[in-house]
């Protein structure tokens, strides 16, 4: 199950790093909660991308957040807060 969402960060300028105050490190981001407890998160998505219904693709990559080139950031986690994966 989707548990959180983010769409609408535009993307940073192609092959550069921003570095500056960041409110969201993730930019475009989808959480998704397993059957058994864990949570998937999706980062760096393309801004307008985020697509959340069972078999439909989920996003496009993107660079929003901390992010310098468009890359997929795919993590496994046992909590809904990505900083104390």
């Amino acid at each position: 199950m989707v548990v959180d969402v983010r769409d609408g960060w535009p993307n940073n300028p192609p092959r550069r790093l921003l570095l500056r105050a960041v409110r969201d490190m993730r930019g475009n981001y989808v959480i998704i909660r397993h059957a058994d407890g864990e949570y998937s998160l999706l980062a760096h998505l393309k801004c307008g991308s985020v697509r959340v219904r069972a078999g439909d693709a989920v996003a496009e990559s993107g660079n929003p957040g901390l992010s310098s080139e468009p890359h997929l950031h795919f993590q496994v986690q046992n909590s809904r807060d990505s900083t104390l994966a």
